[in-house]
């Protein structure tokens, strides 16, 4: 780990390859300094080699008036067109496989508002050549952007002896991408590199390790140590996976000492403060030391202060935590409310379904098509019709499920419709009928693309959904994957229906280069009634996240009277890391929530796919059924096992 003051120091004279990661070029620049830059400027020149991601890509470019003090050491200049969240598809030419060794085609990784290089003015001694461009788009500000299909997203070359490997997105974040990595290693040094992950060992604590800003070198060495050891389960952390609820996985945090974890909006503190308490009122430690340490004495006094790094986890690891168990909610008898919760092709939500099976206010039962055909929705409470794919859903039900559905909703049931389950219940937009829809509302989607694109989306209130939701502000963002962006469709007689959210922002199409119509101003959320029942519609997905379950408790709470006092199943110490592969069959969904959701001795991970992230952090993947498992999941499984990871069919 190196600094602009090491750096001016000398430190690249040790180096073979410098690494420029993500963050914000400006202050990359200005740490540096003039002489910090001449000194990386000179290492290049000299046969040096860099690897930069997203802001270490700008770090290269031209300077302007937003980005000054960059290196200027490729012909490419700053487009003002930039910003957005999301998976995006890059393609990568012949060009990334003659150079590096990166497969030509195209594939997604991760975008975080980095830099569109338009060309500009040739540089001397530099020979650059772009590998990889944006095949999709990312918008998520109400303002039209230019495209950004066919710009570059990674570029090769040389500048004076050097060679340069840059990438404008971040192939770091997913294991998945990590080839992409190894290819720029393989550029730049002319060598083979290999590295291996460490595996999560049977016993572990989950450490997480606030990971929010700039630590220092001396944190950034101890903490490469400590991984390179491969004796602890360490998960990085920053503020947006703990208010999505990682907190709920762990065991111990150390908070390293550094300008991140000791600042006011740090990871723990600041907004998530209430979170971070609430782990410790469970028995949960947090071990810091330095200025992190002193700044989280002053949030709780229970947070452990440790001499320095190595001493903090070392704690960490040994910690033997006593969980706490929250107070259990009375209920009457029979007050519970009965739900339905569709599991079927076409359609799965597991987090709405682990919400209310781990909740007493709720009886939970999981139906198919064939069980709404024969009436199982009768003396139901809800019908939860999830996400997946509404043509399935659609199929699989038939003219007599869907007329089932319509005859609960206006005999007085609730619905509640996410993403594909809300498209099924608006009206068929009328140049596609081959996606039929049952028209319980009087809108359509302005035009099905399934395909639109997926990211955080924003998402601004109305006045009736300020009034819907109870603590929403006016503004967020929440998960949008491929739903609805609905406009007006034709008067429903029975049909009472507001709009309490509309699409803030204009999110294109990061599956294909074609863009979609503009999604902003048009409707993200309705409720409301049809005849004698009450139906919420979720185009977008906020049960994908912890920090938005207030707007699933609020439609639940309209939909049935009562909502769910708990997110989530906090892992009890010494519970056993399980990723569950799910699957969309009524009785594995049964065996989900009635069985592995009761079980205290595991804490469970569950996904469609398996996730590579989480496979080291795992000691055993359940298969739900080996039917689901795709040739892609086949590999990562036989990887899992070689690492001594157990795999279990259910």
């Amino acid at each position: 780990p190196v600094t602009g003051k090491t750096i001016r120091e000398g430190a690249l004279d040790r180096a073979d390859v410098l690494v420029v990661p993500g963050g914000k070029s400006v202050q990359e620049a200005k740490m540096l300094g003039e002489a910090g830059r001449e000194k990386v400027r000179s290492f290049l020149k000299a046969g040096g080699g860099y690897i930069g991601t997203c802001a270490g890509c700008c770090l290269l470019m031209e300077s302007s008036k937003c980005h000054p003090g960059m290196l200027g050491a490729i012909p490419f200049k700053f487009s003002k067109d930039i910003g957005g969240h999301a998976d995006l598809l890059v393609g990568f030419n012949s060009r990334a496989t003659a150079l590096a060794g990166i497969k030509k085609g195209k594939r997604r990784v991760r975008y975080s508002g980095g830099p569109i290089l338009l060309p500009s003015m040739p540089v001397d001694e530099a020979e650059i050549e772009i590998v990889g461009y944006y095949a999709s788009d990312v918008n998520q500000e109400s303002k039209p952007r230019v495209s950004f299909a066919g710009h570059p997203a990674a570029i090769a070359g040389t500048y004076g002896k050097g060679r340069i490997f840059a990438f404008s997105v971040h192939p770091e974040y997913d294991v998945d991408d990590h080839d992409l990595i190894k290819g720029a290693f393989r550029y730049v040094t002319g060598r083979e590199t290999e590295w291996d992950y460490p595996q999560r060992k049977p016993g572990m604590n989950a450490i997480g390790v606030v990971a929010d800003d700039s630590m220092g070198t001396e944190t950034a060495k101890t903490i490469g140590e400590v991984l390179r050891e491969g004796r602890y389960d360490l998960v990085p952390i920053n503020a947006g996976d703990v208010a999505s609820g990682i907190l709920r996985r762990l065991d111990t945090i150390v908070a390293p000492d550094g300008a991140g974890s000791a600042s006011p909006d740090s990871g723990l503190w600041g907004a998530n403060t209430a979170k971070t308490k609430e782990f410790m009122d469970h028995g949960g430690k947090v071990f810091s030391w330095g200025a992190a340490a002193k700044h989280a004495a002053k949030q709780d006094g229970r947070t452990m202060e440790c001499a320095d790094g190595r001493a903090a986890f070392a704690a960490a690891a040994a910690c033997k935590t006593r969980w706490t168990k929250p107070a259990a909610a009375t209920l009457p008898a029979g007050a519970a409310k009965k739900v339905a919760i569709y599991c079927d092709k076409g359609g799965a939500n597991y987090s709405v379904l682990t919400m209310l099976a781990l909740s007493p206010r709720f009886d939970v039962e999981i139906v198919d098509a064939a069980d709404v055909r024969s009436g199982a929705l009768d003396g139901c409470d809800m019908l939860l019709q999830p996400g997946g794919s509404c043509r399935a859903q659609h199929l699989a039900l038939g003219p007599d499920g869907e007329a089932a559905i319509a005859r609960y909703v206006r005999s007085g049931g609730s619905y509640y419709g996410i993403c594909a389950g809300a498209f099924l219940a608006t009206q068929t937009n009328k140049t596609d009928p081959e996606y039929a829809r049952m028209g319980l509302v009087p809108f359509k989607d302005d035009k099905p693309e399934h395909y639109r694109g997926w990211g955080p989306a924003a998402v601004s209130l109305t006045a009736a959904g300020r009034k819907f939701f109870r603590s929403s502000p006016d503004k967020r963002e929440v998960m949008y994957w491929g739903g609805p962006v609905l406009v007006p469709g034709d008067p429903v007689p029975d049909a009472r229906i507001d709009v309490l959210a509309t699409y803030g922002g204009q999110l294109l199409n990061t599956s294909s280069s074609k863009p979609v119509k503009p999604m902003f101003g048009k409707a993200a959320f309705l409720a409301g009634t049809v005849g004698a029942g009450r139906i919420f519609i979720s185009c977008p997905h906020p049960e994908k996240s912890e920090k938005d379950f207030d707007i699933v408790a609020d439609a639940i709470r309209f939909l049935t009277g009562e909502a769910p006092e708990t997110a989530g199943k906090d892992k009890r110490p010494g519970a056993k890391p399980v990723f569950y592969l799910t699957s969309r069959n009524k009785e594995k969904a049964r065996q989900f929530a009635f069985k592995l959701l009761a079980d205290d001795s595991i804490d469970l991970r569950v996904g469609s796919e398996i996730d590579m992230n989480a496979l080291p952090h795992v000691e055993a993947v359940y298969v739900a059924d080996r039917n689901d498992v795709t040739a892609a999941d086949k590999k990562k499984l036989e990887w899992f096992r070689s690492r001594g990871g157990e795999v279990v069919e259910l």
